[in-house]
């Protein structure tokens, strides 16, 4: 019975904050935000890391019209209908029989301010109307006491590094733009865009496995082209270059993996898949490129 219950907790937990996708559910909004100004929270302007952040929304965000503001400045813009973007870190926790242990994320969030936020004592961030959501496990271990606990959004700005944080841009924008509603659970398999990674060459970040050896007995038999590469050296070719290249993503934090492949010009994701991971490992798994051998064909 505990048992079940755990696993029914984890599917709950799937439909709210699977990770690695983006999700989109109000799209009745976005018709009234198209064209309109969205507050997009940076930090100060003047730091260089605000300046990598601002330059990618004025590059790639064309949904609405970003204006740049720092925590400090959201208040005056406390309006209802008024749009918000924010980097956030939220550090979860969730109970095991033999104890608690916890996670912290990051989340991209596309909120609109309401009257009913704005009276409320926690503030707006935490009673809005949700527009988009990416939410992204980036780190996992010790006690937890069953919590969520957010951390301002000025604090967090650089938890996503500047490619991820590019093609979220990019991908988010697309979408709202076609209007598309996104359900960050749902399988990807995009069959043009696969026949695409067929032929070239995946890039792999080396640390999502669990070690050189691992890397590969769980690639041994993958049939086509691939490069195991630096992640920070893969990140800074996705912020830097706008070549067209695939590159395989993967998050998991013992409650639910996600292994994903992204076209790096554009953002997108082509592939996706979304597995409950009770008590398992937080590396990569053979089963997880035996999807994507699957998705793609192995001739």
């Amino acid at each position: 019975m505990k048992k079940l219950i755990t696993i029914l907790l984890a599917l709950l937990f799937i439909t709210q904050a699977a990770q690695a996708q983006l999700k989109i559910t109000n799209t009745k909004l976005l018709p009234l935000l198209k064209g309109s100004t969205t507050y997009v929270v940076i930090g100060e302007k003047s730091s260089d890391e605000a300046k990598i952040y601002m330059d990618l929304y004025k590059k790639y965000w064309t949904f609405s019209t970003p204006e740049f503001i720092t925590v400090k400045q959201m208040k005056e813009h406390y309006k209802p209908g008024n749009s918000f973007i924010t980097f956030s870190r939220v550090e979860t926790s969730y109970y095991k029989k033999d104890g608690s242990v916890s996670y912290t994320s990051n989340q991209w969030d596309f909120w609109v301010c309401t009257e009913k936020g704005i009276k409320k004592k926690e503030g707006p961030y935490y009673h809005c109307d949700e527009v988009a959501k990416y939410f992204m496990t980036f780190g996992y271990g010790g006690e937890g006491d069953g919590r969520n606990t957010y951390i301002e959004p000025e604090e967090a700005i650089g938890l996503f590094t500047p490619g991820k944080a590019k093609n979220i841009i990019q991908w988010a924008n697309t979408c709202l733009e076609k209007g598309e509603s996104k359900d960050n659970g749902s399988a990807i398999t995009d069959k043009d865009e696969l026949a695409k990674v067929k032929k070239g060459i995946l890039l792999i970040p080396n640390d999502i496995f669990e070690s050189p050896d691992d890397a590969k007995k769980i690639m041994a038999n993958y049939p086509h082209k691939f490069e195991l590469v630096d992640a920070d050296a893969l990140d800074d070719k996705i912020y830097t270059t706008d070549d067209e290249f695939y590159y395989l993503a993967f998050n998991c934090n013992k409650l639910f993996r996600v292994v994903s492949v992204k076209n790096a010009k554009t953002g997108q994701v082509v592939f996706a898949r979304n597995m409950i991971a009770l008590d398992t490992k937080v590396h990569l798994l053979k089963k997880d490129i035996e999807a994507l051998e699957n998705a793609i064909g192995k001739n």
